[in-house]
């Protein structure tokens, strides 16, 4: 039961932003029109892109505490309090780094994108996204640490007002300001911020009641560092698989043509809510060394579930892709899509099962090999999408995604049921 209820926690915390999405996209697009609107999808890829280089930490520190609350001692209050100290400053550097990177190289990425009218202005909102990194990156180890305690609920109940001002803080800023993308990326920014401060709040008051403190130590920097380490490297090249499309569109063709890829990716992709709410949910019961049986019903639990909420929505928009998007944008705005769509449906539902295998053997203990595997998906990827987007466009970059969707779950489906087999020879 606890496995439906974080679920749904989860599920809420993701998903009711998405109401408000319905109805700000339309009205952004319509004050930015195509190309700054594909623009500003760019700006919402880089701040999600570039919060997982956070080397792993905010996982690790799940991993590796989760334990340590389950057996309540000194000894473990303790190495608590140094893993979280330990993390949580490494991802504040980390924040610092990735906020130079981006100040040197902000001008170059600009320069790069097709279409692109306002240089200046866009380069004012690189700047602002680079200042939010710290807030980003340190968000993701004090969300760790909560969710080490399965404080499912707090975590979202942060979540939903962030991810609603995601979107209603540009409408704000387009309706009472101007559709200037310097002032909405400054909107997101604060919201970054204000969650973070949050997020701080709620964790110094669980550690509190648990009589943990913040301690430094380098002991853990090491362990930190390696759990979390080969999950930064899967969960960025990932994620990279996932937003490499929109670059290439961009540098390849047009701003314009973003806006026709992007608007039905970022439809049918906001379905992750629904594997990431259930894996989210048992990655910390896979951390704490369960025993064959206790993973095969939790692993089996997550995977119905995917189906029985993926499935049906997939088929929806897959049949009603065209009348879905008229309605939403307008009908010459769908005939330019609605192939695409149809194509990333199909490629979300096969996906969607990548998930459960990939979560549950980062925390099983082989990061090192969901990252390799990744990894050589990515060399396939890059090839296969820069060619089939110049010569197809963003129908050949659809087809691409959804092909790298489908090798991904076969593969993590053959190495979850590998090293399975192998988990239970160990308890045998």
């Amino acid at each position: 039961m606890k496995l439906y209820r974080y679920s749904l926690y989860n599920a809420l915390g993701l998903g009711l932003p998405l109401v408000f999405a319905i109805f700000s996209i339309p009205y952004l697009l319509g004050e930015l029109g195509d190309a700054q609107f594909g623009v500003l999808t760019l700006i919402w890829a880089m701040v999600s892109y570039f919060g997982l280089f956070d080397l792993g930490l905010g996982r690790a520190m799940t991993q590796l505490i989760s334990p340590l609350f389950l057996k309540d001692s000194e000894v473990n209050r303790k190495k608590a309090g140094e893993i979280a100290f330990n993390g949580n400053l490494l991802l504040l550097l980390l924040g610092t780094g990735v906020l130079v990177i981006l100040l040197l190289f902000g001008d170059t990425i600009t320069a790069n994108i097709e279409g692109m009218s306002n240089y200046s202005q866009f380069q004012q909102t690189i700047v602002v996204v680079a200042l939010t990194m710290p807030a980003i990156m340190l968000t993701n180890g004090l969300r760790g640490i909560l969710e080490a305690n399965n404080d499912f609920a707090i975590v979202n109940l942060i979540r939903l007002p962030m991810g609603i001002w995601n979107f209603i803080g540009p409408c704000a800023v387009c309706y009472l300001f101007s559709s200037n993308l310097f002032l909405i990326t400054v909107s997101l920014a604060l919201g970054r911020w204000v969650a973070t401060f949050v997020h701080l709040y709620f964790v110094f008051g669980m550690l509190s009641k648990k009589k943990i403190q913040f301690t430094f130590s380098a002991t853990h920097t090491k362990l930190l560092v390696s759990s979390g380490g080969w999950m930064a490297v899967s969960n960025v090249i990932s994620s990279l698989m996932g937003y490499l499309d929109r670059f290439i569109i961009a540098f390849s063709l047009s701003a314009l043509a973003v806006s026709y890829y992007s608007i039905p990716h970022e439809m049918i992709t906001k379905l992750w809510i629904i594997p990431t709410a259930i894996t989210a949910s048992i990655f910390p019961t896979f951390s704490n060394k369960i025993n064959i049986m206790q993973r095969k019903v939790v692993f089996k639990k997550a995977v119905l579930l995917n189906l029985i909420f993926i499935l049906p929505i997939c088929l929806i928009v897959m049949v009603f892709a065209k009348d879905i998007l008229s309605l939403w944008i307008n009908s010459g705005f769908s005939t330019n899509s609605y192939k695409v769509l149809i194509i990333l449906s199909l490629g979300m539902l096969i996906g969607s099962f990548a998930s459960v295998p990939y979560t549950a053997m980062q925390a099983m203990g082989y990061q090192k090999k969901t990252a390799l595997i990744h990894c050589c998906e990515l060399v396939v990827f890059v090839g296969v999408i820069y060619f089939l987007t110049v010569t197809y466009g963003v129908i050949g970059a659809a087809i691409a995604w959804t092909i790298r969707a489908v090798i991904d779950t076969a593969v993590m489906y053959y190495f979850y049921n590998k090293y399975n087999k192998v988990e239970s020879s160990y308890e045998c």
